[in-house]
């Protein structure tokens, strides 16, 4: 029986600290994106995440690349746009036009998501839905010094391909392509797999970058570069190491694209705050010695209480960690923004099991 409730224990944890959505940061599975978030916070620079638009305007733009992968939302996108202007980099990866487009719209940036599934019937991987594009380094190799100089310049340094998966096009509208299919690409405008109709064969960018501000914005026609299972692809990974090396330092945007479980929201948060950290560290502690000798800790306990008048205030009863703390306030706050359709029982006791973190399991029910 107690192993178990160890198993339902840990397969509890495990759930809420882990996602199974597509292009998920903290999915581990194929479809995720826990390797590049891995990498992310491998890079350093203080806390790696985004959770919500405000913390682009004191993050550090110089310097700064922003990854938004397969974004859900465009509605907030004037602290990324305000970002993009002060000199941040802000990375779009998507092959849907609607939302990112209005997203794009809102940064600034010219270029747009074709939306069009891409094919390249010669120069792909294992499949034409899987047409492997050549960057600006590839170019550059084969025509003049100047190209040469101006593709070591650019934000994919060292990578010579890029491999996609169901991806569409770029249209530049006057930014830089990074990368593009061969001439034997096509858009499968009508879905059915064949070059047909109106369709044609061209070379087609997959990859753009542009100037806004003092900042920049690459576009990449397909999300999928980014997941665990592709990243192995070739020339994938290292296009995505080549933006990581062009910055200081790098965040992951969830403001935009897929919440964290709730779990991972909570140690987030955590990791956010000094104040919170000091506070679990204290209440761990405070635990530790409390074990170790419960009679001391239990006298002082009603020593202070009754110094600052707990009894009387609250009642003989009274739990004090149940008077919301400020951490609370900003947890509650945080998980209802970012998981609008969960009731109001369900936050606070998201937020219970925080707390009970916090204070070394006090506030069990």
């Amino acid at each position: 029986m107690l192993v178990l409730s160890i198993l339902v224990l840990v397969t509890i944890a495990v759930g809420s600290v882990s996602s199974t959505r597509d292009f998920g940061a903290y999915n581990p599975t194929w479809d995720g994106t826990s390797t590049l978030r891995g990498w992310i916070d491998d890079s350093g620079g203080g806390p790696n995440v985004v959770l919500e638009p405000s913390r682009y305007r004191t993050l550090r733009a110089n310097g700064t690349v922003a990854f938004v992968v397969a974004p859900q939302s465009d509605s907030r996108g004037m602290a990324l746009r305000r970002f993009v202007r002060r000199g941040g980099t802000v990375v779009v990866m998507d092959d849907r036009a609607n939302r990112s487009n209005d997203l794009l719209a809102s940064l600034g940036a010219d270029a747009r998501i074709d939306g069009a599934a891409l094919r390249d019937e010669r120069h792909n991987y294992h499949s034409p839905a899987m047409p492997i594009a050549t960057t600006a380094n590839t170019t550059a190799a084969n025509t003049t010094t100047a190209n040469t100089t101006a593709a070591n310049d650019s934000l994919v340094a060292t990578a010579d391909r890029l491999t996609l998966n169901y991806g569409t096009a770029i249209r530049p509208n006057g930014a830089t392509t990074l990368a593009a299919t061969s001439d034997f690409g096509y858009r499968d405008v009508n879905g059915n797999g064949t070059l047909d109709g109106t369709e044609h064969l061209d070379s087609y960018p997959v990859a753009t970058v542009e100037t806004v501000g003092d900042g920049r914005v690459v576009v990449v026609g397909d999300p999928s570069i980014a997941i665990n299972s592709m990243l192995s692809r070739p020339g994938n990974e290292r296009f995505v190491r080549d933006l990581l090396a062009a910055h200081d330092r790098a965040v992951f945007d969830y403001a935009h694209g897929e919440a964290p479980p709730p779990f991972a929201l909570v140690l987030v948060v955590l990791r956010r705050s000094l104040a919170a950290q000091l506070t679990l560290v204290s209440a761990l502690a405070l635990v530790a010695l409390a074990v170790r000798h419960p009679k001391s800790i239990s006298n002082a306990v009603s020593r202070l209480s009754a110094r600052v008048g707990w009894s009387r205030r609250f009642g003989a009863n009274a739990d004090a960690s149940a008077v919301p703390s400020v951490e609370d306030d900003e947890l509650a706050a945080a998980i209802e923004r970012r998981y609008p359709s969960w009731s109001r029982d369900r936050i606070e006791r998201v937020v219970a099991a925080s707390r009970a973190a916090r204070t070394g399991g006090e506030d069990d029910d």
